[in-house]
């Protein structure tokens, strides 16, 4: 049963003073190996150790004042290599150190992940969407892909449905990928990600053409519409994984319908599988018309079914779950959406 960002995940494992230079020797990109390093430093420090995050940030903003861009992302080798040190630090003001055994951060980490199915996040997700505490999970453990070795020939982050989940309308790809990045980039919400048609001019080397032709392959063997994960190293595709997308229930019933003219499912299967649900949000769900005229106070990407909404703006998850136990009506209201977001973007309605 699929959680999609709910769960904890760590990446470059493995990575210590020693294996970091044999990167070095392996791919002749320093700032690369460094880059990893830092991410790993970073990421074990929050998850494994409950380090907080913004210590990590408040170190990276010391680096970058005395020594250039508030972004590690275009750090040159030399900071790069200070926010390293100084990442060092944030560990020893909490009596730690970085593990520099491979299997120690390697079983420290699987720990860490399976703590996180009792997280407040994964926990909310569980209650919202029916799935079982008592099921427990399992912990993948594989070699790594890189979408951060440098140039534009890499990128990760990269999550695409095969067709647009929110309107279900023509059939192309609908989706995001980040350059020169991992996929915690795009989950924490710390940069923005481009259209996936971008690659189709940044990489023409033929990872979009791969991209587009396994998303064609996927959804023709799965009979439904698929979310993709993938990373692209030095100009190569490689996917991570797939499975069932969710999607609006308007767009549900639309892509239902066009799956049934395809030939993709047939009459018995497409009514199996549009759900009460379906038909109360993409259909009798109260909307504004498209084109009404009206004063815009501002415009941003919904993360609801659609529809129409009325209540108090919040900004953090935290202040709606304390004002929702008032009975308030509330929209919450966030720069970017990320895992974190879901214990109060699913509140109980006032009164329910």
């Amino acid at each position: 049963m699929s959680m999609p960002g709910m769960m904890d995940t760590v990446l470059n494992v493995g990575l210590n003073e020693e294996t970091m230079e044999a990167m070095v020797a392996l791919t002749g990109d320093r700032r690369f190996a460094l880059d990893s390093m830092r991410r790993l430093m970073q990421m074990f420090g929050t998850t494994v150790l409950g380090i907080p995050k913004e210590e990590f940030d408040r170190a990276t903003l010391r680096v970058a004042r005395n020594n250039g861009p508030g972004s590690a992302d275009m750090m040159d080798l030399d900071t790069l290599d200070g926010l390293v040190r100084e990442f060092g630090e944030v560990y020893r003001n909490h009596g730690l150190e970085f593990p520099q055994d491979p299997y120690r951060q390697l079983f420290m980490s699987i720990e860490a992940v399976f703590r996180s199915w009792n997280s407040d996040r994964a926990r909310a997700y569980r209650e919202i969407n029916g799935i079982d505490d008592g099921m427990g999970t399992a912990v993948n453990v594989v070699e790594m892909v890189f979408g951060n070795m440098g140039g534009e020939d890499s990128a990760t982050g990269g999550v695409v449905f095969t067709r647009d989940p929110n309107t279900g309308g023509e059939k192309r790809l609908s989706g995001e990928y980040l350059v020169n990045a991992q996929g915690e980039d795009v989950v924490a919400g710390i940069r923005t990600p481009e259209n996936v048609y971008g690659m189709e001019r940044r990489m023409p080397g033929g990872a979009f053409r791969d991209l587009v032709e396994a998303c064609d392959r996927l959804e023709r063997h799965y009979r439904d519409m698929m979310d993709i994960e993938f990373t692209v190293e030095r100009g190569r595709l490689y996917l991570l994984q797939t499975r069932v997308g969710k999607r609006a229930p308007r767009a549900h019933l639309r892509i239902t319908l066009d799956m049934l003219k395809e030939g993709l499912i047939s009459v018995e299967e497409a009514v199996m599988r549009v759900e009460p649900e379906h038909i109360e949000g993409g259909i009798m769900h109260p909307r504004v018309e498209d084109g009404q005229d009206g004063s815009v106070i501002c415009s941003g990407l919904a993360a609801s079914p659609g529809g129409v909404a009325t209540g108090e703006i919040v900004f953090s998850s935290d202040r709606a779950i304390e004002l929702s136990k008032q009975g308030r009506r509330l929209i919450l209201v966030r720069p970017e959406t990320t895992a974190d977001d879901v214990r109060g973007a699913w509140l109980p309605a006032p009164g329910s």
